[in-house]
């Protein structure tokens, strides 16, 4: 039987995404950038793939926008 995690890769999918434990989530880096303009932005982004990849597979908000999951539980 197929798993959910597989039902749901495509052809086209990078290799890290392929042989990737569905068991196992992703292991997330961030960065929190400041900016004399604006406000500070944070960048989440898989810490496990190759520059391109990287390249693809990031996520950006303001820093605001991020809570703290132990305040909300």
């Amino acid at each position: 039987m197929t798993g959910e995690c597989e039902s749901h890769r495509r052809e086209t999918d990078p290799d890290w995404v392929i042989s990737r434990d569905c068991a196992q989530p992703p292991q997330l880096a961030s960065t929190v950038v400041k900016s004399e303009d604006g406000p500070a932005r944070r960048t989440i982004y898989p810490s496990d793939v190759d520059e391109i990849s990287l390249l693809a597979q990031w996520l950006t908000a303001d820093e605001t926008d991020f809570v703290d999951l132990g305040e909300w539980r």
